[in-house]
């Protein structure tokens, strides 16, 4: 039966979105609690009045108050729209042109069936997405495609595969926004403007933030040894967050950046038991950034406890190679993409991106029941902040901060 009231997903906004007529819809909720904080994912089954039936996921706006404000949804679904709809295309468009095969191309982005920024198109005279925006996208897991143990992390097979497609990822933005300059600035940069995820109250944030590292440092004794760098990092980066301002991304490696890489917006269908394809989801933070951010925050967050002592060499060389083969075969030149001018990148990013890596550990090392009740408390618009400090958080954090120290990035 069809559920007319949930999310207010009815038949006739299926309807109006897909340009035909439906006999039967059945919506059910797609995540559990933790999984999605920023968004409403509803599992959506249509029958077509032919009798022709789809499997999609409606990603909806938050429900609270609270994700509203702190995910800035009026702008981060509008950008997730133009993601699908303006920047996708032009990723497979530069591969044809290109002449790769279809066998080759990077396929990272799910299909988008349809998408709306507002019930009524430019009813408000903006782009801005408003709480009737839907995006209607292919339904992953009905195609066999699942996510990895967010809190085990992913071994060393599904990391390679990670860090040669996002290297892909990331060097064909750069081979649009430099052989179709124009192209880029008017059309893919739409979806590029930089947002900031934060909370109306600062001094909140600062304290939740400072807590936390206090809490940290308590437990770790690697933090405690770096707490004052630590500390400083944080500062200068809470500072950054609540500024007005927008740092420029660095050439050449500007590129568009994903911003939340983690093991939940990954998702890979495997061929006897082996990673075979992938996707990236959630586009809500996309901006021109450094690809150090994005290949920084998903190595630090979601691999296997161990991998980035063990292989972190390994798995930048790859991502450095995979980066220049893809560039040459989208014909563009990789003299300005040397292996020392990639050291420096990282060495500049890694720094700016530490406070997130960390701070992420609260979500991604979330139990179950921590994740209820943070659920819990965003639908009662009473966030009251990060939930205490498990083993498994401390046991990541310290690792990453001991790669940190040891490679003198701190």
């Amino acid at each position: 039966m069809s559920d007319e009231t949930r999310s207010n997903l009815t038949r006739e906004d299926l309807e109006q979105m897909l340009a035909t007529a439906i006999s039967d819809h059945e919506v059910t909720s797609l995540t559990q609690p933790g999984d999605n904080m920023g968004s409403v994912l509803l599992a959506v089954k249509v029958t077509l009045k032919t009798g022709k039936v789809f499997s999609l996921v409606a990603k909806m706006y938050p429900e609270n108050a609270v994700a509203v404000q702190v995910f800035n949804s009026p702008v981060t679904m509008r950008k997730e729209i133009d993601m699908y709809t303006l920047v996708a295309p032009e990723f497979q468009r530069i591969q044809e042109d290109s002449a790769v095969p279809p066998p080759r191309r990077l396929d990272v982005f799910c299909t988008c069936v349809a998408a709306r920024a507002s019930r009524r198109a430019g009813d408000d005279g903006s782009r801005l997405a408003n709480d009737s925006s839907v995006i209607l996208l292919e339904n992953l897991k009905s195609l066999g495609y699942s996510c990895t143990d967010r809190i085990a992390g992913m071994d060393l097979e599904h990391a390679e595969m990670v860090v040669s497609h996002l290297a892909r990822f990331h060097a064909t933005a750069v081979a649009i926004k430099t052989t179709k300059p124009l192209l880029f600035r008017n059309k893919v940069a739409k979806a590029l403007n930089p947002v900031k995820v934060r909370l109306d109250d600062r001094e909140f944030e600062f304290k939740m933030v400072d807590g936390f590292l206090e809490a940290l440092g308590r437990k770790s004794p690697v933090v405690l040894e770096n707490a004052e760098k630590l500390a400083k990092i944080f500062r200068e980066e809470m500072e950054y967050k609540f500024s007005d301002d927008f740092r420029a991304p660095l050439e050449p490696y500007a590129t568009i950046t994903h911003n939340d890489l983690w093991t939940n917006n990954i998702m890979f269908r495997h061929k006897s038991s082996k990673p075979a394809q992938l996707k990236f989801i959630d586009f809500q933070l996309p901006c021109l950034g450094s690809p150090a951010s994005d290949l920084l925050f998903f190595l630090f967050t979601s691999t296997a406890d161990g991998i980035v002592v063990e292989h972190l060499d390994r798995l930048l060389k790859l991502y450095h190679d995979s980066f220049l083969q893809w560039l040459g075969v989208l014909g563009c030149s990789t003299k300005k993409y040397s292996w020392d001018s990639f050291v420096r990148e990282l060495s500049i990013f890694s720094v700016q991106e530490l406070q997130h890596i960390l701070f992420m550990l609260n979500i991604v090392m979330m139990h179950k029941e921590d994740a209820e009740k943070m659920s819990e408390d965003l639908r009662d618009d009473n966030f009251g902040g990060p939930p205490e400090l498990n083993d498994d958080l401390v046991q990541r954090a310290s690792q990453i901060v001991s790669v940190y120290a040891e490679r003198g990035w701190l």
